[in-house]
């Protein structure tokens, strides 16, 4: 596992990289907008769905991690509607739960 530091660096970055990029985005066209123009296509529909199965598992993960369906369910549906910010947040703030988390897996084996 890369350690901690090199993690939350590395989130803290995608989480400023993406938010420049969905502002950019936003600038030249509304999201429903931009999602029509990439349903129209096979490989854009192909790409959604990639992006909501990650979303699903990551969600599921995030529920396991808390403990709680009920953590999990609106961390689920904020990740749906915000897409991989939610996730990214996550990482960062709960780092060190996710380190512990980890490291018992290990200890299990």
């Amino acid at each position: 596992m890369p350690n901690k530091t090199t993690l939350k660096t590395f989130a803290v970055i995608c989480f400023i990289t993406l938010t420049s990029v969905i502002i950019w985005a936003s600038f030249d066209k509304n999201v429903f907008l931009g999602g029509e123009l990439i349903l129209n296509e096979p490989w854009g529909i192909a790409t959604f769905v990639d992006l909501y199965i990650s979303f699903t598992l990551l969600t599921i993960v995030m529920g396991i991690v808390e403990k709680s369906w009920k953590k999990g369910l609106i961390l689920g549906i904020s990740t749906y509607l915000l897409g991989s910010l939610v996730p990214l947040v996550y990482i960062i703030v709960k780092m060190k739960k996710l380190e512990s988390f980890y490291l018992r897996g290990q200890t299990e084996k």
